[in-house]
């Protein structure tokens, strides 16, 4: 009996993903994952750095199926998929089908908005050169009177379900159902403990204008028109239109 027989039988030697190599992951057959979460995050940024875009087939705890997201002006079907599920034997998440090259053309939608602080431009020079790098949401006009911005918000909310995000989809939605639940109650319960008729923090920005108002003289120019002199400076308010010189 030869030592390999006596050692048990050889299995092949697949590539493990390691999370130090994440921007230069390349999708091969065999491949190995600590969990399918590790091999969703792996697949997103592959797609995103590659410039293509990707639908799940199937999105389960222990199988993921992925092809290529459907393109109606391509003129070939694109094979591109990715199969991959539970691994039992060898206790990890391992890519068992692949069909790795893509027939359709890139999709050039990914766009990303960051603040440029910590090397941020060069990073995504380096590992997303083909994505839309922005610094800013839009050019605000001087009409806008609201200091929301939508990706905050997105911001806000991405952070609120960061414990349910990698959930199966039916244990996400269930895991968000809970959580905007319990804060509508927490909430509903806060501004019953509140007097006036504003909510706090608009009643706080409030009292702050009314402060800033103190050193400020309105004249009446003729029906809705004022002219109102403040610390020196002169303005013009139109209250039908509630637009005023100084764009606050």
């Amino acid at each position: 009996m030869s030592s390999s027989d006596e050692d048990g039988p050889s299995w092949p030697k697949y590539p493990v993903y390691n999370k130090r190599d994440l921007e230069r992951t390349e999708l091969k057959l065999g491949m190995k994952f600590a969990s399918a979460s590790k091999f969703r995050t792996v697949l997103r940024n592959h797609a995103i750095s590659n410039g293509y875009d990707f639908n799940f087939e199937k999105n389960y705890g222990d199988r993921v199926d992925v092809k290529y997201k459907k393109d109606t002006t391509a003129q070939k079907r694109c094979e591109w998929r990715v199969h991959a599920s539970w691994n039992a034997y060898e206790e990890c998440f391992q890519i068992k089908s692949l069909q790795p090259k893509h027939k359709c053309a890139k999709a050039h939608g990914w766009t990303f908005i960051s603040d440029r602080q910590n090397g941020l431009v060069e990073v995504f020079d380096a590992l997303l050169p083909r994505v839309d790098h922005r610094f800013c949401v839009s050019y605000f006009s001087p009409d806008i009177k609201c200091d929301l911005l939508c990706n905050n918000m997105c911001e806000a909310w991405n952070w609120a379900i960061l414990d349910a995000r990698e959930l199966p989809i039916i244990d996400l939605m269930k895991k968000i159902r809970r959580q905007i639940m319990t804060r509508f109650q927490e909430k509903r319960q806060y501004m019953e403990r509140q007097s006036g008729i504003l909510c706090p923090k608009v009643q706080a920005k409030l009292e702050k204008i009314k402060e800033k108002a103190r050193h400020c003289e309105p004249l009446w120019a003729g029906e809705t028109i004022f002219e109102v002199h403040c610390n020196g400076k002169q303005y013009t308010v139109n209250l039908p239109t509630t637009s005023c010189e100084c764009t606050q």
